[in-house]
């Protein structure tokens, strides 16, 4: 529930309720922006922490995906939004594929408060890779690992089963 209403404050007040695909730790919830974009977002929780409080979200956003990771952690104080790349070091495995790096992190605000324990990917190569790869059925890795000066002392890994992923992505139109 509480990354409905996170997505709710962040994309749209006409977000519609999120749908939970039968057998599989995926939702969705299917909207569209004031100007009639789509605006919907595919949440996945992740395998081995508890439900809803580590999860992906991939939202749609000028026709694609843009992914974020919610953790249970605090990963960064307001003093250093700005500077979580030199903070973390953050790297995906879709499937059996070499393990890529995220290049951009960025901090969001959800309704008008920082979300201290979210890491947003502005690299849309890794966005693109990550949908893709879930989309075929490839399980998800993500590995977050601290440099010097980050709040958190271990590195944390978490992975994303595909199961209903293809079926949400059908039901948000692709993010088309």
């Amino acid at each position: 529930m509480l990354r409905f209403l996170l997505t709710v404050l962040m994309l749209t007040p006409a977000l519609a309720a999120e749908v939970r695909v039968p057998g599989s730790n995926v939702f969705y919830a299917v909207s569209k922006d004031a100007q009639g974009h789509n605006s919907s977002a595919i949440f996945l929780d992740e395998l081995y922490t508890d439900t809803s409080k580590s999860y992906l979200s991939l939202r749609c956003i000028g026709g694609g995906y843009l992914a974020s990771l919610s953790t249970k952690f605090e990963l960064f104080s307001a003093g250093q939004r700005s500077s979580l790349d030199r903070l973390y070091t953050v790297t995906y495995q879709v499937g059996a594929a070499r393990p890529a790096k995220v290049r951009t992190l960025r901090a969001f605000e959800v309704g008008g408060q920082l979300n201290r324990s979210a890491l947003t990917f502005l690299d849309p190569s890794a966005n693109a890779m990550i949908a893709s790869g879930l989309s075929a059925g490839k399980t998800m890795r993500l590995n977050i690992v601290p440099l010097a000066g980050a709040v958190l002392s271990a590195p944390l890994n978490y992975t994303f089963p595909a199961s209903g992923f293809a079926a949400a992505a059908q039901a948000v139109n692709g993010c088309r």
